[in-house]
């Protein structure tokens, strides 16, 4: 998991590179696709394409958004993009769509507030290259304060934002049912339904991506909703371990961020997260995050007690959350 999730005790993340033998072949870089996606046509798309196009390596850019705009549009087809239309609004609807026609092993979501930085592309193929079983890659990223323009590093966070991973479309295509289902920004669900799957992830600190600190963007919505929802959608993906151990860590996220917010939550939804989590939970999946459980478990009854208890628990460790519910 992330360095948030480890922070809280949520379980545990594969190494920060790969472990490729030293006398393994050069890797053979794989082919990309860049799907992305623009919302509410803010005027952003471009600059966003242009940070791919302007690295110089190979990809299929697939551009999915909801009005046509001629001049926008030719410019990008004018640049090989294929642009698609859809009636669609949802982030997670276009991602399905984008997913869907893309024809590259290897699929990085782009959404039209966020640009690549330099050699991402360069970097991931290669990556993904040395390791056949890698499937999903999460990196690092900064934030832009549009009105400043100052840049800062953003938290290491996976489900942060869908900019900052890189999955194989053979995951992708398992994944668009719950796409589709998405209401909202659908980065919690691209990154633990991948774990649910039994796939392998990796997270490492480079930091490939650019975010706009937009106030409107929809990933400003509230984080208690996306665990929430992912929650729901894991259950319905993968078997066994791999689906019990990416429904403890997500719903234990959202009992930790519950506990730690200011944010008012239904005892009812509560409840809910802590009966799906016992009743696919085995004790293995479990230990990591004992403390959100048990914390978690007291909230349906008395979420002041619960939170007292966590905050008990939890003294001298770092927050990985803060009260704002802010996303970007």
């Amino acid at each position: 998991m992330s360095s948030e999730a480890q922070s809280a005790g949520l379980g545990k993340s594969r190494p920060s590179s790969p472990k490729v033998p030293d006398t393994a072949p050069p890797a053979i870089p794989v082919q990309l696709s860049v799907v992305a996606i623009e919302w509410r046509s803010r005027g952003l798309l471009k600059h966003a394409i242009t940070s791919v196009i302007s690295q110089g390596h190979p990809a299929e850019i697939v551009v999915v958004k909801n009005k046509a705009d001629p001049e926008l549009d030719s410019w990008l087809t004018s640049h090989g993009v294929l642009v698609l239309h859809t009636k669609d609004e949802s982030i997670g609807g276009k991602y399905a769509l984008g997913f869907q026609r893309a024809t590259g092993e290897v699929i990085l979501p782009l959404e039209d507030d966020d640009v690549f930085l330099s050699d991402k592309l360069r970097f991931l193929s290669e990556l993904f290259g040395k390791d056949p079983e890698l499937d999903l890659v999460h990196h690092g990223h900064v934030r832009r304060n549009p009105s400043s323009g100052a840049l800062t590093p953003g938290p290491f966070i996976p489900d942060f934002n869908c900019s900052s991973m890189a999955l194989r479309r053979s995951v992708a295509l398992l994944l668009i049912p719950s796409l589709l289902r998405e209401s909202g920004t659908p980065d919690t669900l691209i990154y633990y339904g991948t774990e649910a799957l039994g796939k392998q992830t990796l997270q490492i600190p480079e930091r490939f991506t650019e975010v706009r600190l937009d106030p409107l963007a929809p990933s400003h919505g509230p984080l208690l909703s996306a665990y929430l929802r992912t929650a729901r959608e894991v259950q319905l993906l993968g078997r066994g371990r791999s689906r019990r151990k990416a429904l403890s860590t997500v719903t234990a996220t959202y009992f930790s961020y519950l506990m730690r917010s200011r944010l008012p939550e239904g005892q009812g939804r509560a409840a809910w997260a802590l009966v799906s989590l016992l009743k696919d939970i085995d004790i293995r999946s479990m230990l990591p995050n004992l403390r959100e459980v048990v914390c978690g478990a007291i909230y349906p009854f008395a979420p002041p007690l619960s939170r007292l208890a966590y905050r008990m628990a939890r003294q001298g460790q770092i927050d990985w959350v803060d009260s704002s519910d802010g996303r970007s």
